[in-house]
């Protein structure tokens, strides 16, 4: 887990240029406090110079610094800033290099499964220096190339140098965990990990993307396609691979993976099995780490499910469980009565923040910073706070439930898609029992609720097919189908939910050094959540079905919670206190001061 850097300018590399990139990843120090590495690369004969810096470890052979090196002698730099996860030696440090094929890597991420990749190598008679899985995605290049993607179960953005066919190889994992963003013009092409990387290279012209201004002020939503806030930086896109050629400079991004929602034919208790396969291999590969790991507990069924697995594989051992939580006491979204019940349950160290009770204007500036886009709501400032919550306790790796909603169904507006779909295909009985459960559920009543069914479809309808199409034709059609629920899900995976809390949870996180990782983005759960019928996700008026039945040793007081929260914050009054510390009077909406606040803060800290 780092933060990297890849510059290429077929102009050549001036001195300038070189401090440019030096100051861009000092700016990401936070991604990488345990040390940095730098290689100039002459594209054309693949000729090399190791930099160092001031924080290259000592030990690492070096060519030359910033005062020795010749101008123009190269015309690409890889930069790296190293979060020690696995092998917290020296043979971790990055760039890495591979003697065997010359080819070097900068890489941000987690292989889970590289101990079983190494494994089958060495029996191929490959030798490897490190216990990485930086060396393992270098040697399975060497032997496999872009097919080498598909047996890759983690989360990664890196750019690879291939000496031989002298181009790059960039990749990012197939639902865009880990950030990865480009500029290119005639002259550059330049990658990194933060948008705000870009703040440090002075030709560089950062105009707002009025676009996407407009659809966050409007809709909330942030993430779309490739673009970002800026008109220039763009996102590069999950699930895909790309081959840099600096001679011609011909890029062009493939996937090497695509979701399919084909269905099969699978019986309720068989489903309920191979879930519980899946989920208790996703949770134990990602607690592999050389330093110590906790978990984010919010007491709702998602987090509830990561660490009632993990207790069962630790049960019968010595090792103890740490979980951080957000909490809001004596207010309406507070749930420390199920994190209580949980810790009690567990006989777990818990350890809480409360982000209003300790909110600090400059605090939250500098969480605004660190995101690098204005925030949606407040809740993803309380995943800020524990964050630093985690790391204040010394722990480097944080496992969180993120992604359960997204591919299971466990979003308000699922209830509506879902309850749609079933009239749309006539199964009038079905959607009736279903409607008539949710209700009770949720002690509503069910013909008020039916009503509230109809009228919300017409205002979904109103919203995305005709006042998003205001904004962005292409937004609006990308947007949810509000008669299938399977497409719903995908869209939120892949466009608009799963994106941003992404790009959040990593910021967030990596500002404080911290490692996130997500058993629900497991690529083998995804696959097989979306393969299954959709009545297996919602059944009985319960949303995400399928975790409640294979969640057996979880209590009913927090596998049936009947209400949704998350990560919740006082939002009104957190707004009270940037309107007066602002000085903002008018009646704006939320999302017009985050973005306000934000566009004033980056204003300010863009470097020129």
């Amino acid at each position: 887990m780092c933060g990297i850097l890849s510059y290429y300018n077929n102009k050549g590399i001036s001195k300038k240029d070189l401090k440019e990139c030096l100051s861009s990843l000092k700016r990401i120090k936070h991604r990488g406090p345990d040390g940095e590495g730098g290689i100039l690369i002459d594209t054309k004969i693949g000729k090399y110079q190791i930099l160092k810096t001031d924080e290259t470890p000592f030990e690492i052979r070096t060519d030359i610094n910033i005062e020795e090196y010749k101008e123009f002698s190269a015309d690409l730099f890889l930069g790296h800033r190293r979060l020690s996860i696995f092998d917290l030696s020296i043979n971790g440090h990055q760039p890495m290099f591979d003697k065997q094929t010359g080819n070097w890597i900068i890489y941000n991420g987690e292989i889970y499964n590289f101990i079983e990749l190494r494994q089958n190598l060495e029996k191929k008679g490959i030798c490897f220096k490190s216990k990485t899985d930086t060396e393992l995605i270098l040697k399975y290049y060497a032997l496999y190339g872009k097919e080498g993607l598909i047996d890759f179960n983690g989360m990664w953005a890196f750019v690879l140098w291939d000496n031989q066919k002298k181009q790059l190889f960039i990749s990012r994992d197939r639902f865009g965990v880990k950030p990865l963003f480009y500029f290119k013009d005639n002259d550059k092409f330049i990658l990194v990990s933060e948008q705000k990387q870009f703040f440090d290279f002075k030709n560089i012209n950062l105009e707002y993307n009025k676009i996407i201004v407009n659809n966050f002020i409007e809709t909330g939503f942030i993430f779309y396609d490739k673009e970002t806030f800026y008109e220039n930086i763009y996102r590069f896109h999950p699930a895909t691979y790309s081959y840099f050629n600096p001679q011609n400079q011909e890029s062009k991004q493939d996937y090497y993976y695509k979701l399919s929602l084909q269905k099969k034919n699978i019986s309720e208790e068989n489903a309920v099995e191979e879930f519980s396969d899946i989920f208790s291999d996703a949770v134990d590969i990602r607690t592999r780490a050389d330093v110590d790991w906790g978990v984010g507990l919010s007491g709702g069924l998602d987090s509830s499910a990561v660490i009632y697995s993990i207790y069962e594989q630790i049960k019968n051992t010595k090792q103890t469980v740490k979980s951080f939580s957000s909490i809001s006491p004596g207010r309406a979204e507070d749930e420390s009565k199920f994190i209580k019940f949980i810790e009690k349950d567990l006989n777990i160290d818990s350890f809480y923040i409360d982000a209003l009770q300790i909110f600090n204007i400059e605090d939250f500036k500098n969480f605004l910073y660190h995101l690098d886009t204005p925030t949606p709501g407040t809740s993803f400032y309380a995943q800020w706070k524990v964050a630093e919550l985690v790391k204040q306790n010394n722990i480097t790796v944080l496992l969180v439930g993120q992604g359960a909603d997204e591919i299971f169904g466990g979003y308000h507006q699922h209830f509506h898609i879902y309850a749609t779909q079933l009239i749309k295909h006539g199964k009038i009985i079905k959607y009736i029992n279903f409607v008539k459960n949710y209700a009770e559920l949720k002690q509503w009543n069910f013909y008020k609720l039916h009503l509230h069914i109809l009228k919300t479809n017409i205002n979904l309808t109103l919203l995305f097919k005709w006042h998003l199409s205001k904004i962005s034709k292409n937004l609006s059609k990308k947007w949810y189908s509000i008669h299938d629920l399977s497409k719903a899900l995908r869209t939120d995976l892949e466009e608009f939910q799963i994106p941003f809390f992404l790009h959040a949870d990593d910021h967030s996180g990596m500002a404080f050094s911290l490692e996130t990782r997500h058993p629900f983005m497991d690529y083998r759960l995804i696959d097989f959540a979306f393969s299954l019928p959709d009545e297996y996700k919602m059944k009985n008026g319960w949303q995400k079905y399928i975790i409640r039945k294979a969640s057996k040793n979880m209590p009913d007081f927090i596998k049936y919670r009947k209400d949704k929260k998350g990560f919740s914050t006082p939002q009104k009054e957190i707004i009270e206190i940037l309107k007066e510390e602002f000085k903002i009077k008018n009646q704006l909406s939320d999302k017009t001061i985050f973005y306000k606040i934000w566009k004033n803060l980056i204003n300010i800290n863009i470097v020129k």
